[in-house]
């Protein structure tokens, strides 16, 4: 009695121990310094149009062969808008030191949080590239991917052309112009060459219309040739600029934003170009690798049980049914022989006449049959019935969603 409160502590002790140390085992641990990557910050900074990721090690071949590719890529895109990011992941012995050239930005990863988070599941080299839009143009590809994705990119990088309605001043035209140009999110075109380039386009649609009850795929990449259409709408005392973006190609309507008119032009305008560049970015953020849908086969659904409970519960029900049956036809015959030997030896005690040995023993025999046959013929159909009670359902093939996104705290974006 004297010693039980200390063995309650030392047991309390060492419970509170125990959850601690599985509280240290799976609490998420916190991002170190030089652990972070942030696609959607550097996607945002002015005169950014393209971010490319490259997840190296210095022990992959593969991957320190292909930095010469990587710095060239940078060197010719830099100016066009191309950033270039590269993240040093499970690789202790390499300690994150410099490479052959200097990228845009340099990620230490060295136990692999970042990697983790977007399942490479250890393939190295592994690059990714987004569009300022939010979108993921290469996804775990390799510097021939991202090269071909970054030409065609600027080959078809979105240019804009301003038209000015009348009463719209060509001053704040030219303010459109220059926050466009600022932000570097699509090439204006100022020049007469660039502008014919355009009217040449606006002629080959034939008097195309562009109407806004038209809208574009939301979310899809700007298209190579655009029309920016500014407009002054007045509401009851109020006037506003209107901005509406259209597809030469298609004559939809892109995005469209407006902004209360004021009498400091360069609010309005920089609020409201601010507003359009916001609405031609993906509705639910950044893009990450895509959560995909793996369809499950036959073989695969038969893995879970199903099938052979399925069979052996329609078997077992069959065969309980069987034994059922012969027990009722025993039973059948076990009570009408009992009732031929009652009839015929009834006097037995009076009369000495009494059923002979084989006449009871046959009795007996039917008698056993039928007790199996019922009793057995009940305990084989439970049995049956529990399989196919507890097998999974036979329904087709069901998708069977596998996410593929980031989970570290530092990548955000939709997935």
């Amino acid at each position: 009695m004297v010693r039980e409160p200390r063995t309650s502590a030392l047991r309390s002790l060492r419970a509170a121990l125990a959850l601690a140390a599985l509280l240290f085992v799976f609490a998420p641990k916190a991002a170190n310094a030089g652990e972070n990557l942030n696609v959607q910050d550097w996607l945002a900074r002015p005169g950014v149009r393209l971010v490319a990721v490259e997840f190296y090690a210095t022990w992959c071949k593969p991957c320190m062969d292909a930095m010469p590719r990587w710095k060239a890529l940078r060197e010719k895109y830099a100016a066009q808008g191309l950033r270039v990011i590269v993240v040093n992941t499970q690789d202790p012995d390499g300690g994150c030191r410099a490479l052959p050239f200097v990228p845009d930005d340099s990620v230490c990863d060295l136990e692999g949080h970042v990697a983790d988070s977007l399942r490479l599941q250890g393939k190295l080299p592994s690059a990714f590239l987004w569009s300022w839009q939010g979108n993921l143009l290469v996804s775990k590809g390799h510097i021939e991917e991202v090269e071909k994705a970054v030409e065609a990119y600027f080959q078809a990088a979105p240019r804009v052309v301003v038209e000015p309605s009348p009463e719209v001043d060509a001053s704040l035209a030219t303010l459109v112009r220059d926050r466009l140009a600022d932000d570097g999110k699509v090439q204006v075109l100022a020049s007469a060459e660039e502008q014919a380039a355009i009217e040449a386009a606006k002629k080959a649609q034939l008097g195309a219309r562009y109407d806004e009850r038209l809208q574009c795929e939301i979310g899809k990449e700007v298209p190579p040739n655009t029309l920016l259409k500014m407009s002054r709408v007045s509401q009851g005392q109020s006037a506003y600029l209107n901005l509406g973006l259209y597809d030469l190609a298609g004559g939809c309507l892109l995005a469209s934003a407006s902004s209360e008119w004021s009498a400091d032009a360069r609010a309005t305008t920089r609020d409201v170009t601010g507003k359009l560049l916001a609405k031609l970015k993906r509705p639910d953020g950044l893009q990450w690798p895509t959560s995909r849908v793996v369809e499950r086969s036959a073989s695969d659904r038969a893995d879970d049980g199903g099938a052979w409970k399925r069979g052996a519960g329609w078997w077992t029900l069959g065969t309980g049914a069987a034994l059922l049956a012969t027990g009722a036809t025993f039973a059948v015959l076990a009570k009408a022989t009992g009732d031929d030997l009652n009839a015929t030896y009834k006097d037995c005690a009076t009369t000495g006449r009494c059923a002979r040995k084989e006449e009871l023993d046959e009795a007996d025999r039917q008698s056993l049959l039928a007790n199996v046959g019922l009793f057995g013929g009940a305990a084989v159909s439970a049995i049956g019935a529990y399989f196919l009670i507890t097998a999974p359902s036979a329904e087709p093939a069901r998708g069977m969603r596998v996410d593929v996104g980031p989970s570290y705290v530092g990548l955000r974006g939709s997935f």
